[in-house]
């Protein structure tokens, strides 16, 4: 069993410059307001965490399992992870978080090797994870959602004098759950609709599936060359942020002012 904590925080350089080149950056006043400084030699030395920043906060625990049969053998993967990621970036309300994601993840993996048969050397098994989505800052990049992943794969493989069979097929779903979200004219979440509120997020619910698999042959030359032939075909279910960002973000490259 593994357990592993990672925190850090992460400035986010925007890059804007004044006439002479140097960096610009907001500063405090002292009236309640913001002025443009541009950096001076001494800003840029050191390590300080302006804005905007993130603070992103990752626990893990994962526990690996070898079982040993009369027949074959298992192995069973279980994990769990929090992934919390806030930006600060209003200079004078330093502790407010514009974005403050709160993900779980649980992972799975259960393969059971079967003994060979007839020098066949087979795997089945399932795998897969489950998503919760939590949004707790006052922006909001994607909605809170619930996914669901579940997958069942066949591998198999015999070896013949120099040559080596191999192949597989993989079935797998993806349930995706995203909730409603609606705005007033503050951005703040509501529950009653009407003139001042905006539809950030629509409710849906996607299921996603499909096959994969691939066969290879390969063909042992000698001690230090193969020969390979391999034929695969793929399959990828889209992640929430390809299927409901409403809009483009601002982090996101403007390729008509980079022409």
């Amino acid at each position: 069993m593994n357990f592993s904590s990672f925190n850090t925080s992460l400035n986010m350089v925007e890059g804007e410059r004044d006439s002479i080149g140097r960096f610009i950056f907001a500063k405090p006043d002292g009236l309640g307001s913001t002025n443009e400084v541009s950096a001076t030699d001494n800003d840029l030395r050191g390590y300080k965490i302006g804005f905007p920043h993130q603070g992103v906060n990752h626990f893990r625990v994962l526990t690996n399992n070898y079982f040993i049969l009369k027949r074959g053998t298992i192995n069973l993967d279980l994990g769990f992870q929090n992934n919390k990621r806030k930006e600060f970036g209003d200079v004078l309300n330093p502790n407010d978080k514009a974005l403050f994601f709160d993900l779980n993840t649980f992972n799975y993996n259960l393969r059971y090797n079967m003994s060979a048969i007839n020098s066949w050397e087979t795997s089945i098994g399932l795998s897969g994870m489950q998503q919760t989505s939590k949004n707790k800052g006052i922006e909001f990049l994607t909605p809170e959602y619930n996914l669901f992943d579940i997958g069942a794969f066949l591998f198999t493989q015999k070896r013949i004098n120099k040559f080596t069979l191999a192949g597989g097929m993989r079935f797998d779903n993806r349930n995706i759950n995203i909730h409603k979200l609606i705005l007033d004219s503050l951005e703040a979440p509501v529950s009653i609709e009407d003139s001042t509120t905006t539809l950030k997020f629509k409710a849906s619910n996607q299921n996603y599936n499909s096959f994969s698999g691939s066969i290879g042959l390969s063909y042992q030359i000698d001690k230090k060359s193969t020969l390979k032939f391999n034929l695969s075909r793929g399959f990828r279910a889209p992640n929430i942020a390809e299927i409901s960002s409403n809009g483009k973000h601002e982090g996101t490259l403007d390729m008509s002012m980079a022409m």
